[in-house]
C-alpha cells in the first residue's frame, strides 16, 4: 500500500501520521497535511529518485505533483517527458501555431498516438483535447460530451 511505500523512506512517527489520515480517511487538506506532505516528498525524491542526495530536483516545479495548478504540471511533463512530447500534435489558426493533445474530434479521422492510446476508452467523459501555445502553457481546453466538443472555462481547467 501507499502507507508501506511511505514507510521505508520516513522515521516511525512524523510526518506520516498526517499522511495516513490523508490516504485512508480522504480528508481535506490542511496546511499543516501539506507542509508533512512535501517533508515526505522531498524524502521520497531524495531516496528513490536521486543518485546523490545533494543533486537537484530533475526538472523545477516538475515534482510539485498535487499542488492543484495541474495546467502546469500537464506543460511541464509534455515540454519534458519524450512520451508525452511525441504525442503532442501541432497545429495552427488565426492565433498562431500551437500544439495539442488531442483524444477526440467531431469532424475527422484522428491519426495521433495519444488519440490511438484513448481510442478504447469507452467512458466519453475521459476525453479531453488540450491544446497549449509554444511555451507549452495551456491555452484552450474542450471536452466531448454527447458527441459534441465543448470548450471548458477557464476556471474548469484544473
Amino acid at each position: 500500500s501507499n502507507i508501506d511505500i511511505l514507510r521505508t523512506v520516513v522515521e516511525p512517527n512524523s510526518a506520516i501520521n498526517s499522511i495516513r489520515k490523508l490516504l485512508e480517511n480522504k480528508e481535506r487538506n490542511t496546511p499543516e497535511d501539506m507542509k508533512n506532505f512535501l517533508i515526505i516528498q522531498q524524502k521520497a525524491i531524495n531516496h528513490t529518485i536521486k543518485v546523490d542526495i545533494d543533486d537537484p530536483g530533475p526538472i523545477p516545479g516538475y515534482l510539485w505533483f498535487g499542488n492543484g495548478n495541474y495546467t502546469k504540471i500537464l506543460g511541464l511533463l509534455n515540454k519534458e517527458n519524450p512520451f508525452f512530447a511525441m504525442a503532442l500534435t501541432a497545429g495552427s489558426n488565426d492565433n498562431g501555431e500551437y500544439l495539442e493533445l488531442i483524444s477526440f474530434s467531431t469532424s475527422r479521422e484522428l491519426h495521433s498516438k495519444f488519440a490511438k492510446y484513448m481510442a478504447p476508452i469507452e467512458d466519453e467523459k475521459r476525453f479531453i483535447n488540450v491544446r497549449f501555445n509554444l511555451d507549452m502553457e495551456v491555452t484552450q481546453v474542450s471536452y466531448k460530451e454527447d458527441g459534441k466538443e465543448v470548450i471548458a472555462d477557464r476556471e474548469d481547467w484544473d
